[in-house]
C-alpha cells in the first residue's frame, strides 16, 4: 500500500501542476470565472479519475506524461459533475469537501456557468492531445466520442435524471443498476478508456480494461454509498443492506482484477487501484 500512496501522491502533483497551466486566466476579465473554476478544482480529491488515465496508458506501452491533456479533460468532467450535483435544484448541498459550494461561494448563476466552462475546457484539451507525437487525430476522435457519451444523456447525465426525477419509495434491481453504472462507473470506465485508446492498446488490451472499468466503476459507487447515506437518493447499501453491499463490491473487485490477466506482470498498478475503491477513506 505503501507503493500505491507514493504512485497517487507523485500523479496527484502532475495532474494538479498541469491543470494549474491549463486553468489560469489569459485577461482581466476572463478571470472572473476562472476564479470560480479554479475554486471548484483546487484543491481537489485524490485525482483517481486522472490517475486510471494515465496508469492505462502507461499498461498499454506509451509514456503516461502525453496523456495527461486527457486525463486532466476527466477530471474537469467530474469537477463539473460536483459544481451541478451541488445546486440548490439538485442536491442543495452548502459544501463539498469541507468548503462553500460554489453557488454558496458565488452565487447560483455563476456555479452554472463554471459547470459549463469545465465541461467544454474538458474538450479542449483533449484537442490539445493531438498535437503530442505518437497521438494521431483518429484516436483523438475516438476519445471524444467515449468521454462524451460517458458524460451524457446515456451516461453520467442521463444515471444523474435517474436518480434525480425516476427514484420512488420502490426501488427495482434494474433502477438501482442502471443509476450505479451510469452516474458514477460511466466515466470512471471511459477515463481508463481514453488512456488505453490514445496508446494505441491492443483490442485485446481494450476490452480487458473496458470489463475492469466498469466493475471498479459499479463498486466504487457503492462503497461512496456506504461512506454517505442519502435519503433522497438511491443508496445501494441502504436498499440491500451493508453485508450485501460489501459481498457485491469484493465481487465486483475481484472479477475487475481478473480480467487484468492479458497485462501479466505489468497489471500491478491498476490491481492496487482496484483494491484502493474499497480502502480508500472517502
Amino acid at each position: 500500500m505503501d507503493n500505491l500512496n507514493k504512485y497517487l501522491n507523485y500523479w496527484k502533483k502532475r495532474i494538479d501542476s498541469a491543470l494549474k497551466r491549463y486553468l489560469a486566466s489569459s485577461d482581466n476579465l476572463s478571470e472572473v470565472i476562472y476564479k470560480a473554476i479554479r475554486y471548484a478544482v483546487f484543491p481537489g480529491g485524490k485525482r483517481f479519475r486522472p490517475i486510471l488515465t494515465v496508469t492505462s496508458a502507461e499498461i498499454c506501452g506509451i509514456d503516461p506524461n502525453k496523456v495527461l491533456p486527457t486525463a486532466c479533460a476527466v477530471e474537469l468532467i467530474h469537477s463539473y459533475s460536483l459544481v451541478h450535483d451541488d445546486l440548490p435544484s439538485m442536491d442543495n448541498d452548502d459544501y463539498r469537501r469541507d468548503k462553500l459550494t460554489v453557488h454558496r461561494k458565488f452565487n447560483e448563476g455563476m456555479a452554472i456557468l463554471t459547470g459549463d466552462a469545465l465541461l467544454t475546457k474538458a474538450f479542449e484539451l483533449i484537442a490539445e492531445n493531438s498535437k503530442i507525437t505518437g497521438i494521431s487525430e483518429k484516436k483523438i476522435v475516438e476519445v471524444i466520442k467515449i468521454v462524451s457519451n460517458a458524460s451524457g444523456a446515456d451516461g453520467m447525465v442521463g444515471g444523474q435524471v435517474a436518480d434525480t426525477f425516476l427514484v420512488s419509495k420502490t426501488h427495482t434491481d434494474k433502477l438501482v443498476n442502471y443509476i450505479h453504472s451510469h452516474k458514477t462507473a460511466a466515466l470512471i470506465k471511459a477515463s481508463v478508456l481514453a488512456g488505453a485508446v490514445l496508446a494505441g492498446g491492443s483490442e485485446k488490451e481494450i476490452n480487458a480494461l473496458k470489463n475492469y472499468g466498469e466493475k471498479i466503476g459499479f463498486a466504487f459507487q457503492i462503497a461512496d454509498d456506504m461512506f454517505d447515506v442519502k435519503k433522497d437518493r438511491v443508496n445501494y447499501s441502504d436498499i440491500y443492506g451493508t453485508k450485501k453491499s460489501e459481498r457485491d463490491t469484493n465481487r465486483l473487485i475481484d472479477e475487475a482484477k481478473k480480467s487484468l490477466e492479458v497485462f501479466g506482470s505489468k497489471k500491478e498498478i491498476l490491481s492496487l487501484l482496484a483494491d484502493y475503491v474499497v480502502t480508500r477513506k472517502n
